[in-house]
């Protein structure tokens, strides 16, 4: 495959769905690998059917419980203790800043969002001279000369996206972006998972006042010692009316107007987030899947309930995600604004689909809101959406897209700075079930899923998730689909998937004027 190709899925995945002749091994309610095994070789599973009052609450429970009877039972432990479901939260990253301010190496957290962002605090990386991240660190060791390693080899940053309206002063938008300068590779057994930041909706229910929270990083333990292993606390949602009492009593000389930018946290087993956790996620942990609701700022620093930790919310940041209309070349984007034809507009407000799940990537589609409308140009239009018809690959067996992906696979990783354009063919959904059949990762294929294929040596490749396909009608481009997932770049003859549009008219017309 050489340079020519132009488009990415952005979701790599492993070998998870079975076929119907495999006994031993089976698919979890959230759509990751686990074993078939008699109800009495799981523990939980014995547990829960041992006791002859089984509540709702515990039945529920139980479902939501996905790491139960997977292949690696993982330990949860709170309170400051190590953690061992490294797999779980293989998402946290580990931040090494070399020469933070002129003075020795610094340690932050961030959390992998996408195979190659990682989002973390503003303050961590402001003006820092030198970053590394480590992924998939659960233990972290450090040499004599400050050299970090970890279970993976440390990867460098290729960008770092500060919010334009953080300060130090008053310390609001405490978020940042770091593009790392190779994607992660999500597609081998183990390899880390992003975690998913919930919908605004979502987001209110999860992070209400009352709930209880999670973080971990790699700070002081209970001990008050600096761990080199990952730590996790559990934490109380508290008011910002409380939040302000308290840190106004201990701190009396702070200048921070604590609005809904924030939320504040308080310690429930008497461990906090101390030095170290900058950056940390602040997490709920919902039918088996991780949403982040916060990103730790900063704190008092003590064990106590009565003074809280305080961070970044994440829905406020949505203003960081930003989007240009009329672009073509990355490394023109600062002429092209200023004489044209581009325009740069930020996030509000960010819609997935209500039953989106990760794990089976079904439902894998969400809307974003602009700050400002756009005019229509030479340069900017926008796409028809089938709402009258239904594409079918029989008829249109060719569809094009477009994206800034991965063109080479030969180790080098290289991204396009210029928007390509790549021709796919579509294939009958019976022939990609039979040609991806183990690697669909919700077993089946759905009718909310197309599939396409590469022509000649080129493909689809990481880089371009969300990219649309698209079909010419009667002289009108409509988008039939949106960029999934698919097999490893390059793997020859292998379809990769989208979601398909026609099956979500209503829920986007639905949420158009929300």
């Amino acid at each position: 495959m050489d340079s020519k190709i132009s488009f990415g899925i952005g979701v790599f995945i492993t070998s998870l769905a079975l076929t119907a002749g495999t006994a031993e091994r089976c698919t979890t309610s959230t759509g990751r690998p686990g074993r078939c095994v008699q109800s009495d070789a799981c523990p939980r599973f014995k547990q829960i059917l041992d006791d002859p009052n089984v509540t709702l609450q515990q039945y529920n429970t139980l479902l939501a419980a996905s790491n139960a009877c997977e292949d690696k039972a993982e330990e949860q432990l709170t309170g400051g203790h190590s953690i061992t479901f490294a797999d779980e939260t293989s998402f946290g990253v580990f931040i090494a800043i070399s020469g933070h301010f002129g003075h020795g190496t610094r340690r932050c957290v961030g959390s992998l969002i996408s195979a190659e962002y990682v989002l973390t605090a503003a303050h961590c990386v402001r003006n820092a001279p030198n970053i590394s991240v480590f992924v998939n660190a659960n233990n972290i060791t450090s040499s004599e000369k400050g050299q970090y390693k970890g279970d993976v080899v440390g990867m460098r940053v290729r960008e770092i996206i500060l919010h334009e309206q953080y300060t130090i002063s008053k310390r609001g938008y405490d978020i940042a972006l770091l593009r790392l300068n190779t994607p992660i590779r999500t597609n081998l057994r183990g390899s880390p998972r992003p975690i998913c930041i919930p919908s605004g909706e979502q987001h209110d229910e999860i992070a209400s006042v009352g709930h209880t929270l999670s973080s971990f990083g790699w700070g002081l333990n209970a001990d008050g010692v600096i761990s080199n292993r990952k730590q996790w606390v559990t934490l109380e949602r508290i008011s910002l009316d409380r939040c302000r009492a308290s840190l106004g009593y201990a701190l009396p000389g702070l200048n921070i107007t604590l609005n809904e930018l924030f939320l504040c946290t308080a310690t429930i087993t008497g461990h906090d987030v101390f030095s170290g956790y900058s950056g940390a996620p602040l997490m709920y942990r919902q039918n088996g899947i991780w949403f982040m609701v916060g990103i730790v700022s900063f704190g008092i620093g003590t064990t106590s309930n009565e003074f809280p930790t305080v961070s970044t919310n994440v829905q406020q940041g949505y203003s960081s995600i930003k989007m240009y209309l009329g672009l073509y070349d990355l490394e023109q984007l600062k002429t092209c604004l200023e004489d044209g034809p581009c325009v740069e507009r930020s996030a509000v407000k960010i819609i997935t689909h209500p039953q989106y799940n990760p794990h089976t990537v079904l439902n894998d589609i969400a809307l974003i809101r602009m700050n400002q409308a756009v005019e229509e140009t030479d340069f900017i239009q926008p796409i028809c959406l089938p709402l009258n018809h239904t594409y079918d690959e029989r008829l249109q067996p060719q569809v094009i897209s477009y994206g800034w992906g991965i063109t080479k696979i030969d180790g080098s990783l290289e991204l396009s700075n210029v928007k390509r354009v790549v021709g796919l063919d579509a294939v009958a959904p019976n022939v990609c079930a039979r040609e991806l059949r183990g690697v669909i990762r919700s077993g089946t294929l759905e009718a909310t899923q197309l599939c396409t294929k590469g022509v000649g040596d080129e493909d689809v490749c990481s880089g371009d998730s969300g990219a649309p396909m698209m079909e010419w009608n009667n002289e009108l481009c409509y988008v039939v689909g949106v960029v999934s997932y698919g097999p490893k770049c390059g793997t020859a003859a292998a379809p990769g998937i989208s979601t398909r549009i026609s099956e979500y008219i209503d829920w986007i017309l639905n949420n158009l004027a929300k």
